[in-house]
């Protein structure tokens, strides 16, 4: 199963991202059933969708909450990102986890920098669409966009 793993993670963050670039949420609809689906997988299966222990996505799940809670309770953060997040940690595990977040970050803190030069360069359906993107927004910047380039350059390689 873990080879079908990645591509099917990438994809859901995908989706919680492109929802999440327009509308600013994260619905529950993308990440209930997914939350639900990992965490049935881990106690039937004993491993996460991508083949680590149970103990590790436990491991991983507990550093996603403590990861996220105080960006949700700083209001920095939505209760979406934090279910996405818990989600994705039971899904993939602990490293995986820890290098989307860290990939994140650079991440958002490139775009922070550079929006202003590229943001005109995209077209203007991409503008209307993404427009939690434009430097005007950069300091209430959507999570999961970000979680997703971390999580689609860190797990090939996991």
């Amino acid at each position: 199963m873990e080879a079908v793993a990645t591509p099917l993670i990438i994809s859901w963050l995908f989706l919680c991202a492109f929802q999440d670039v327009h509308q600013r949420r994260i619905s529950n609809f993308l990440t209930l059933p997914v939350f639900i689906f990992s965490l049935i997988w881990l106690l039937w299966q004993g491993s996460t969708l991508s083949g680590e222990p149970a103990m590790q996505g436990a491991t991983a799940a507990l550093i996603a909450v403590a990861l996220t809670l105080p960006g949700f309770l700083a209001g920095k953060m939505g209760a979406g990102d934090i279910k996405m997040m818990l989600a994705f940690a039971l899904l993939a595990g602990p490293m995986p986890l820890l290098w989307a977040f860290v990939l994140a970050a650079v991440t958002m803190l490139l775009w922070r920098i550079s929006s202003g030069h590229l943001w005109n360069l995209l077209p203007a359906q991409v503008r209307g669409y993404a427009w939690t993107l434009s430097p005007e927004q950069r300091h209430k910047l959507p999570y999961a966009p970000f979680i997703f380039l971390g999580a689609a350059i860190c797990l090939p390689f996991s």
